[in-house]
């Protein structure tokens, strides 16, 4: 029986609006009612009739991803008594794919199948349309330059699109809370403002490469130092301005606990929002593998990589600021090298917050108070043009240049500075804040003085302990020589090709560098082994050396504290030097055995012979 009446429910079309389609209503050859879904039919005779499909599945909305373009469907459906909600990615509205709909309790078996899709495919051109997006940070979108935070910001429209990805970005609380903690606990406390600068210098660094008018590194900053420094504090504060400063809860403080892979995927795709990293001392990666991985993290790309089909995949880039935190030296934990030097600026033992309950004030508001400051500055970031942006930068750069200390580095150093300064001169004027650009300046200038100054240490070190082996030579294994059984062992010496291996026991060698003054022992490691005088293992930075034999064990007990025999060597740090460090030692000694073997303390004149059976002293004299 045909139970349609046209009087009884509302036709919608492509111009409905959506807010006042009814739980009744016809949408072509269909016809909706409450949770059930009808079609007309005509039969052979020309008469229409209502038949029913089953429970009706409606397009809620239709969502378009900014970055992939890709479509899918926001889909409301009655099951189990109640109405669900699922996204569907719209390729998947084909029979193949029948098994996803089905699997999520849709009323879409049998011969009902091509029904469904046909009314999904209507009801959809009628659905409101949405944008998402999952990464963070500026993006040419049909030729605009957007900002993309909780929402996509872009220069004369209004904020569109939401943020899915998997980090706690949404503002929360008061912009006004935040700014007045700032005011109140930041601005007056250099390092406090530096960190909340470089916060700020994210989206500049971000800016400049999307935009290709400059090709910047990522800008790597590590805070070290023991808890009581307040580093994570001045971490919480960094992350405030774009997003959660929570560290268990997806905010923008990230574990490093992870593998490199992992930790890369934290921040792909990021073209401008600060990223931090806390604890790195809990990461033990391998030096090689730690190396790789900050060199990466700074030249903002993955490496190329083949699919499938060996075809060049699309490479993972970002461009950025991250922070890293933890009680260890990234730098003493890496191959370092001269490069890894002008990527990655530590601040050691800074004192972040000026005292306990300074640290507990900032966490607690900022807890409740974040994400809002950010989203105001890139809004501010859209109304300037790009090109002016990088003038201010380059100012900064060229300023740097001039009061930096005079070394090969100071151009590279002066760039990646000067980054910071320009989100400290953009907060100020986006925001109304007073970040002291002076004394940052200051701050920046001690740090690279500080870098400096452990660069010029390491040759003196070097220098310092060639000295000192060769003064305590009796103290190393040489070639075959007898030990003395009460003589402390430091470690061993080979030379080879040319060139001294000096291999020393590692508690020994830090005796050694106290002794000489240089109490820092493993940053001087890693400037001599970024120099090439240092030789090590594949994964660390010492090497295993057979100084000892079976039955020296009391030697090994007083000088590595175990009397254990080991058949692959104890590790030791091996200095390499130029030449036969001992050479001159050496040769002094056996000049002087020499001069010993031919001393006579009653020399005899070679034109006299002495009689041997003298009968008197004078004998021994008289010439025959």
């Amino acid at each position: 029986m045909n139970i349609f009446n046209e009087n009884n429910f509302v036709s919608i079309t492509d111009s409905t609006e959506k807010q006042s389609i009814p739980a009744y209503f016809k949408l072509d050859y269909f016809i909706v009612k409450g949770n059930k879904l009808f079609k007309i039919v005509t039969n052979n005779k020309g008469e229409q009739k209502e038949v029913e499909v089953g429970f009706v599945t409606l397009v809620d909305s239709v969502i378009k991803c900014i970055e992939t373009k890709e479509v899918s469907l926001n889909l409301k459906y009655f099951s189990f008594d109640r109405w669900e909600y699922a996204t569907i990615d719209r390729s998947k509205l084909v029979k193949p794919e029948l098994k996803t709909f089905l699997s999520i309790g849709i009323d879409i078996g049998g011969r009902k199948v091509d029904d469904v899709f046909d009314f999904i495919d209507k009801h959809e051109k009628i659905a409101s349309k949405t944008y998402t997006h999952c990464k963070l940070g500026w993006l040419i979108n049909d030729d605009n330059l957007i900002f993309r935070h909780h929402q996509v910001y872009q220069e004369g429209i209004q904020p569109f699109s939401k943020y899915i990805g998997p980090l706690q970005i949404e503002p929360k609380g008061s912009y006004m809370e935040w700014l007045k903690v700032v005011e109140e606990h930041v601005l007056g406390y250099t390092p406090m403002e530096l960190i909340l600068a470089a916060s700020f210098a994210a989206p500049i660094v971000g800016l400049l490469n999307v935009t290709e008018i400059s090709e910047v590194d990522s800008l790597l900053l590590n805070m070290v130092g023991n808890s009581t420094t307040g580093k994570t504090t001045a971490a919480v504060v960094a992350a405030s301005p774009f997003g959660s400063p929570s560290i268990t809860n997806n905010g923008l403080i990230q574990s490093f606990n992870g593998t490199p892979n992992a930790l890369q995927s934290i921040i792909s795709g990021n073209m401008g929002v600060i990223i931090i990293f806390d604890e790195t001392s809990m990461n033990n990666l391998g030096n090689k593998t730690f190396t790789s991985l900050i060199y990466k993290l700074a030249q903002n790309k993955d490496k190329a990589r083949l699919n499938k089909e060996s075809v060049l995949k699309d490479t993972e880039r970002w461009a950025t600021v991250m922070i890293f935190t933890g009680e260890a030296s990234i730098l003493e934990n890496a191959d370092a090298n001269e490069g890894l030097y002008v990527r990655l600026f530590e601040f050691k033992n800074v004192q972040w917050t000026k005292s306990a309950e300074h640290s507990e004030t900032l966490k607690d508001i900022l807890a409740n108070n974040y994400g809002h400051a950010g989203s105001q500055y890139v809004q501010y970031l859209l109304t300037k043009d790009p090109q002016e942006i990088k003038e201010t930068w380059q100012s900064f750069k060229r300023e740097l240049e001039k009061r930096l200390p005079d070394s090969k580095f100071a151009s590279r150093v002066g760039g990646k500075f000067a980054l910071i300064l320009t989100g400290a001169q953009l907060a100020n004027e986006a925001l109304g804040m007073n970040l002291s650009i002076e004394n940052i300046t200051e701050m920046l200038i001690e740090q690279e003085e500080a870098s400096m100054d452990v660069r010029e240490l390491a040759p003196k070190f070097y220098y310092a302990l060639r000295q000192y082996i060769i003064q305590n030579k009796r103290s190393f294994k040489y070639q075959d020589e007898e030990v003395n059984p009460n003589q402390k062992i430091f470690g061993k010496i080979e030379v080879d090709s040319g060139t001294s291996n000096c291999y020393i026991f590692p508690i020994i060698l830090k005796e050694i560098a106290n002794e000489l003054g240089f109490p820092d022992l493993q940053v001087l490691l890693a400037e001599l082994k970024s120099n090439g005088f240092l030789k090590h293992d594949i994964k660390r930075s010492m090497l295993k050396k057979q100084v000892f034999s079976k039955d020296e064990a009391q030697l090994r007990k007083e000088a590595v504290g175990n009397k254990k025999y080991s058949t692959k060597g104890d590790y030791t740090y091996c200095i390499v030097y130029k030449g036969n460090i001992l050479e001159d030692f050496y040769t002094s000694e056996n000049e002087k055995i020499s001069k010993l073997e031919s001393f006579n303390p009653n020399p005899i004149a070679r034109n006299r012979k002495v009689k041997r059976n003298p009968t008197s002293p004078m004998d021994v004299f008289r010439e025959d």
